[in-house]
């Protein structure tokens, strides 16, 4: 069935070619794209493609599709449940796997894309499979779990609707939409710019400092839209002990621990967190549903002298850091719960659109730095960074009445200039957020003005 299939294609493709193009491009048509790998009684066969659309259709459950040419999808295609397609970082197409953990061990330089699929405007790829846009990741110092070497790409002008599951280890752009359905698990690079290494996180931990603040993930740039009830993942390698290891961090869930999770009873279509990245690198995500924060957890095994030792880090009862270079926008008509102590990053905006609402929990905190208070000792930059850690955080206020103010919100800047709405209780009415100073190794407490609403005058967007 599969090869009948296969010749029909390339007969089809013959003829138009014989008719209408030269023999130069009849070859350059004939070429594989797309390795068809599946078991027939008991023995791994392959197949070749000319076309990845016919190679999915043949694709039957347990099998692996393989992209070993640069292959367009014109019109709409299909990972069917149990099948896995792979865009590959090198002709060692079966080394890519899809449990994501290709790593490499020091610093690396992120090199070009060895295949692309490109989707064109107007087509779908709908995944109810599994979709690997394969990637390797290094273990550095400050940079663990950045891009290196070649990697599997996706140019997206179309959409990718994920109904299973997307492991964005290369790299996924373009002008087109990525659907996370309901259901559905996206993982991405989790990458950290301040990795401090294994003793000098441990310390930073030990005082009560989570170890790293500046995060990010890395893999899709393209806009992107978590419909309620889909999972982001992160994926990283860090160094330690000398060397690296893989570890994982819940981003977004619908129940569960996660640093984002989707909350209330509403089964609307129209519920999800949309997030889209400028050319800076800076990602927006604007919240379309109800949600509330938790805490950042991330764990990871160390190998020393053959003896596993999980190593779990979390925010439990600490400062949270949020916001490297990320914007969040919650629309009108959406409620957001902190439940977390969230220490607002230089240079990231939190909006509250008209209509929106926004609610501190007991015993939770937002602080926000101000301009030129946050401290270069504050992360780990040994080779300097483009980071402007002197920009302010900012709260901008849209509406009015939208903020319950169960909890604390907080700002180093006594005037409040970077947090709409707000104004300081006192010179002495100061809550501390702890800081790890480079130059000392140890921690340190940073005093934060406690706000209060300001009903002198309505809330204006902070400039």
């Amino acid at each position: 069935m599969r090869k009948f299939s296969k010749y029909v294609a390339a007969f089809v493709i013959v003829a138009l070619l014989v008719s209408t193009c030269s023999m130069s491009a009849f070859a350059a048509a004939n070429e594989t794209v797309a390795v068809l790998r599946y078991t027939e009684n008991g023995e791994t066969k392959y197949e070749n493609y000319t076309s990845l659309n016919t190679a999915l259709v043949d694709a039957a459950s347990g099998d692996t599709v393989y992209v070993v040419g640069n292959a367009i999808l014109a019109t709409n295609g299909t990972v069917k449940t149990g099948v896995t397609l792979v865009v590959p970082t090198s002709e060692n197409y079966e080394d890519d796997t899809t449990t994501g953990y290709a790593n490499v061990s020091g610093n690396g330089t992120t090199g070009e894309a060895y295949r692309t699929l490109t989707i064109e405007s107007g087509a779908t790829l709908t995944v109810n499979g599994t979709l690997l846009v394969a990637g390797n990741q290094q273990s550095t110092q400050p940079r663990s779990g950045f891009l290196t070497g070649a990697y599997g790409a996706i140019n997206l002008e179309g959409n990718l609707a994920v109904n299973g599951t997307l492991y964005a280890r290369g790299e996924i752009s373009g002008t087109g939409t990525v659907t996370a359905y309901s259901g559905s698990t996206i993982y991405q690079r989790f990458q950290i710019a301040d990795w401090r290494g294994g003793s000098a996180s441990r310390t930073a931990n030990e005082l009560g400092v989570f170890p790293f603040s500046l995060y990010e993930l890395g893999g899709i740039s393209a806009k992107t839209v978590y419909m309620k009830g889909s999972e982001l993942k992160g994926q990283s390698f860090i160094f330690a002990a000398s060397r690296g290891f893989p570890g994982d961090i819940n981003f977004l869930s619908n129940d569960g621990d996660a640093l984002l999770r989707f909350t209330g009873t509403s089964e609307s279509a129209e519920e999800n967190i949309t997030i889209e990245r400028d050319e800076n690198g800076v990602s927006t995500a604007t919240v379309n549903a109800d949600v509330a924060t938790g805490d950042l957890s991330f764990s990871f095994t160390v190998e020393v002298f053959g003896i596993q030792i999980p190593i779990d880090i979390s925010t439990i009862g600490r400062d949270c850091p949020f916001g490297y270079n990320l914007n969040v926008i919650v629309a009108d008509g959406a409620n957001v719960t902190i439940n977390s102590k969230l220490k607002m990053l230089p240079g990231s905006t939190f909006t509250l659109s008209d209509g929106a609402a926004l609610n501190i929990s007991t015993g939770m905190a937002m602080n926000f730095y101000g301009e030129g208070t946050y401290k270069a000792e504050y992360f780990y930059h040994p080779y300097g960074t483009e980071w402007d850690f002197n920009a302010a955080a900012k709260l901008v206020n849209e509406g009015t009445g939208n903020v319950t103010n169960n909890g604390t919100v907080g700002s180093t800047d006594l005037n409040f200039s970077n947090v709409s709405g707000y104004k300081a209780v006192g010179e002495d009415d100061t809550t501390n957020v702890l800081e790890y100073d480079q130059a000392t190794s140890q921690a340190v407490s940073v005093p934060f003005y406690v706000g209060t609403p300001d009903t002198t005058t309505p809330p204006t967007p902070a400039e």
